[in-house]
């Protein structure tokens, strides 16, 4: 197969299914440390297996999960000019004095995502290596898949 071309990249070609490296050498070279950062720290959780799927508006979306349920562990959604990081929710766990405790910007992501089925969907842009910490810290707070 031939490389994208500079108007389409590795994320938003839908008919080239790229590697993680590939769509992580698409982003923003500032923020390649932070989102490198969030896919060590996601393999390391609960044994997560990464794994690179089309997610619609998301395009290729790195998943993390550590098993074959949904909703995953956690999505980077490396589109080059602003990678994001997702990490579904409990909807049931946002009165949870853990969660009341939170950084205001972790609590405002919550209480603004869209929640399906019982789960928010909470996005958050990855900006730096402490904000990627402080997002990822939301993982201590779920439970733990069956």
């Amino acid at each position: 197969m031939t490389e994208p071309s500079a108007s389409r990249t590795h994320w938003e070609n839908r008919f080239h299914f790229p590697t993680a490296a590939q769509l992580v050498a698409g982003v923003c070279k500032s923020l390649v440390p932070a989102t490198d950062l969030s896919r060590r720290t996601l393999l390391e959780f609960e044994s997560a297996a990464e794994t690179v799927q089309w997610r619609g508006v998301w395009h290729w979306t790195l998943v993390y999960s550590s098993s074959a349920t949904e909703p995953g562990l956690a999505y980077i959604i490396p589109e080059p000019s602003k990678p994001r990081l997702c990490i579904p929710f409990p909807e049931s766990l946002l009165g949870e004095p853990q969660v009341k405790r939170l950084p205001r910007a972790l609590r405002d992501g919550l209480a603004t995502a869209p929640a399906v089925a019982g789960t928010c969907w909470p996005v958050w842009e990855i900006q730096s290596k402490a904000q990627v910490t402080e997002v990822l810290s939301l993982l201590e707070l779920k439970p733990v898949s069956a």
